[in-house]
């Protein structure tokens, strides 16, 4: 059945699986820096919201998963507690 917002099937689908992707904002598959900016600290992020990790995207400095012994980052543990 057709909504009143959207008046094709494509338009229908494309507003529900952008409103999943809404609903899921926050977390995000682990990723960590290619840089060595962060020097002995290994850590990687998973919140949509973290600055750092936004920075680390923006630089595109982004690669996908943790590293081995990496902890999460403090503001992604925060972010994740709500505060």
């Amino acid at each position: 059945m057709l909504s009143n917002v959207c008046s094709t099937r494509v338009q229908c689908d494309l507003l529900e699986r952008t409103n999943r992707t809404e609903v899921s904002v926050g977390l995000v598959n682990d990723f960590h820096t290619s840089s060595d900016e962060d020097g002995d600290k290994l850590v990687h992020h998973n919140q949509s919201e973290c600055g750092y990790g936004q920075e680390i995207i923006r630089n595109g400095h982004k690669v996908a998963g943790k590293l081995p012994g990496s902890a999460l980052c403090e503001r992604c543990k925060d972010i994740a507690a709500g505060k």
